[in-house]
């Protein structure tokens, strides 16, 4: 197995255009495309929103209650 790290842009027309080495050797290849400016999905979570605040697990100081 050979891998090869090639870099190219996708068109607006959704096409995408390849230069391969010409030493390649013709015969089948898999392409595994890996999308650098893709936005993300949803925005980070902090730890606190998915268990619940616990002493000591404030965002910020601010956050925290004052003690009476």
């Amino acid at each position: 197995m050979q891998v090869l790290s090639l870099k190219t842009h996708v068109s607006s027309d959704g096409h995408l255009h390849l230069d391969v080495p010409t030493g390649l050797a013709p015969g089948e290849v898999e392409l595994v495309v890996v999308v650098n400016n893709a936005p993300s999905a949803t925005p980070p979570r902090r730890l606190s929103g998915l268990i619940g605040a616990a002493k000591g697990g404030f965002a910020t100081p601010s956050d925290a209650p004052t003690p009476s």
